[in-house]
């Protein structure tokens, strides 16, 4: 039994894809996020980046199971970073009210002021990748059931499916 299966026929051939690339993307950005969890001790979302990246290199790999499977994910992740955007913009007030309560006591007014102008432009940007990384993810899922990327995957082929 060959370890590496070689395809002739033209549906199977590996060309250049932007739906390839961005699965590459992905992979690598779900690789360092589950590093991060594992730093932070978060093992529940571990888990989930876990299962992502196995979906995600089925579907590198182009197995029809893992097509199906990285749509579902790729719906799921798009729609995590839209809840948490939404939950970034309802605390977005907080900023002002923060900063009033800091002009209150004058020693500290500067010093918090100065940290809040920081956290909010680190909020602006998270809030700028969750929404790029919204319209990447859908674009993802919407490429992935076109039927031209769809005969580009094959099904896994096990001793008892061959002739």
């Amino acid at each position: 039994m060959p370890f590496v299966k070689v395809r002739n026929d033209e549906a199977g051939s590996r060309r250049f894809s932007m739906w390839s690339l961005a699965l590459w993307v992905l992979l690598l950005l779900l690789a360092y996020g589950g590093l991060q969890y594992l730093q932070h001790g978060d093992f529940l979302y571990l888990g989930a980046t876990f299962v992502a990246i196995v979906v995600c290199v089925g579907a590198i790999m182009r197995h029809e199971w893992a097509r199906s499977a990285m749509r579902v994910v790729a719906l799921l992740i798009a729609l995590y970073a839209l809840v948490s955007g939404i939950a970034i913009l309802m605390h977005w007030s907080d900023f002002d009210s923060m900063r009033q309560s800091a002009q209150a006591n004058p020693q500290i007014a500067e010093d918090v002021s100065m940290l809040l102008a920081r956290t909010k432009r680190v909020y602006q940007i998270a809030l700028a990748i969750k929404a790029i990384g919204i319209v990447y993810l859908l674009w993802l899922a919407w490429v992935l059931g076109r039927p031209a990327v769809r005969t580009q995957f094959h099904r896994r082929q096990t001793r008892f499916s061959r002739g």
